[in-house]
């Protein structure tokens, strides 16, 4: 900084504050900047959101451009899980929402009703997410259908919270309690899917499907169930279950007993996990061979703002209800491959599935076909809905779980509904004939919303690129003028000095 020192008339130095503050401020600019575009992409650090009241990630007419898509729901049906078609046009989209303006639906949900349940066994229901253009939340939308899913009908909004996104809205029966049970996927608005403090909603059969509740938990206090579960993990390793050498989740419950003290009815209020202020995203469950089983992810942010956060597969089972205690499988000690569970039969078939992207993110309701849970996941990839695969579970006991893989859908390709994504999808046997499956898949004809930024965003990236440049070269500038009015006044000094001293 010296050549921002002058020399004053009377022979002291003073610093130039002008320019010291000038420099200073150029550079904290330029650093700006030059990290812009390592932050929040594709938009930057510094989005345009600062700079105008309308919105720049989505539109406010109904079905207008979103930069999350423009998802539709179409069916899923054929002869078995593996071998199913789409339909050739959507059965429910944007412009059939009726209570709001919303830019697409994703995320089916199906619920056919079963023996024992007090609803109308000729209507089907389907939830799903919905984003509302008002509030740029996703909230959870109904529609029905009486004549088979051949067409639907919105119903309305079935759970929406100003605060929160909610998306994935499993739903299902649970008949020891006599209720509905929603586990629906939140996260914070603007902070993208999922990822939200686990919650669960219940309501009755005579108001379903709206009528939803949150359902409260409460501490429980049950040390011997925790020691079962603890049992059950050292005999999955007497079993020739490795333990990972990594820290799961898991391993700090259990060597972290407090945390395990549920409840096993779920009656007196404790059911689900063990924490309730975990992380979990893509939450479903099937009930298989007397128990539930639990599919979820926890989530964990990373310590560096820029890293995404750390996604790990889990496995929770519960007895008798939904709502009871969930108790982590034996089988989470273990590391999944590619986010999924290995499976030891089939050489070919296990290395189809480790060779997946990982992690495998819950993608649809799980179900039991030939006596055998199957469940659907994403492999991310590019995007996390490239294709949607169907595993299979090869073991599945109470100390261990194992799956391959059993079939892969991949988008159309071509110029329909679903080209270039598939999403969730929620495949069930309905009455009728023997053999034949039916469901719902959503679909998007766009790989992501790149086109929507690139028409409405992209100006602005490059304005700030610009001005990066810009900064950068009056910078350098500056400094080279400082540089060269140092030397000039040093020169001058030495020749004053000089002079005086011939003189002398």
């Amino acid at each position: 900084m010296a050549g921002l020192l002058s020399r004053s008339h009377r022979g002291g130095t003073t610093v130039s504050l002008y320019w010291l503050a000038y420099v200073i401020g150029s550079i904290l600019v330029l650093a700006v900047l030059i990290l812009d575009p390592y932050f929040n992409k594709p938009s930057g650090w510094i989005p345009l959101e600062l700079f105008t009241k309308n919105p720049v990630r989505h539109g406010f007419d109904p079905c207008s451009w979103d930069y999350e898509g423009s998802w539709k729901i179409g069916s899923f049906s054929g002869p078995s899980p593996a071998a199913l078609n789409i339909s050739e046009t959507p059965l429910i989209t944007c412009a059939d929402v009726t209570s709001t303006s919303v830019s697409f639906v994703r995320t089916p949900f199906l619920h056919m009703p079963g023996n024992g349940e007090q609803v109308d066994p000729s209507k089907w229901t389907v939830f799903y997410e919905m984003r509302n253009l008002q509030t740029f939340n996703s909230e959870i939308g109904v529609s029905e259908s009486r004549d088979g899913g051949a067409t639907w009908q919105h119903v309305g909004i079935a759970l929406a919270d100003p605060r929160l996104s909610l998306s994935s809205p499993f739903v299902v029966y649970d008949a020891p309690t006599k209720r509905y049970v929603m586990l629906p996927d939140s996260s914070m608005h603007g902070s993208g899917r999922g990822g939200g403090v686990f919650r669960a909603f219940v309501t009755t059969a005579q108001e379903f499907p709206l009528g939803w509740k949150l359902l409260e938990p409460s501490p429980g206090s049950d040390p011997s169930r925790a020691r079962r579960t603890m049992a059950g993990a050292a005999a999955a390793r007497g079993r020739g279950g490795q333990t990972a050498p990594v820290t799961t989740a898991w391993r700090r419950l259990e060597a972290d007993p407090d945390r395990m003290t549920h409840g096993s009815s779920g009656a007196d209020g404790n059911w689900g996990p063990p924490d309730h202020s975990v992380r979990l995203i893509g939450t479903t469950a099937v009930f298989s061979d007397g128990r539930w089983w639990i599919f979820t992810s926890l989530i964990r942010p990373s310590m560096l703002p820029w890293r995404p956060p750390r996604i790990i597969p889990f496995i929770y089972t519960a007895e008798g209800s939904l709502i009871a205690s969930w108790l982590p499988h034996p089988a989470a000690v273990r590391q999944p491959t590619a986010g999924g569970w290995m499976s030891a039969a089939g050489a070919a078939a296990a290395a189809a599935v480790g060779s997946m992207e990982g992690p495998l993110i819950s993608a649809g309701r799980p179900f039991v076909w030939q006596d055998i849970i199957h469940r659907w996941v994403h492999g991310c990839k590019s995007h996390c809905s490239d294709e949607l695969t169907l595993l299979r579970a090869t073991v599945a006991n109470t100390t261990h779980f194992q799956e391959e893989l059993a079939a892969t859908y991949v988008p159309g390709g071509d110029r329909s509904w679903h080209s270039r994504r598939v999403g969730h999808a929620d495949v069930q046997p309905p009455p009728g004939p023997v053999g034949q499956w039916w469901g719902l898949l959503s679909g998007d004809r766009y790989a992501d919303g790149m086109h929507h930024f690139v028409v409405h965003e992209l100006w602005f990236v490059e304005l700030k690129a610009s001005l990066r440049d810009l900064a950068a070269v009056q910078l350098a500038v500056v400094l080279l003028a400082v540089a060269l009015h140092a030397a000039s006044t040093g020169q001058r000094s030495e020749r004053s000095v000089g002079s005086r001293g011939r003189h002398a």
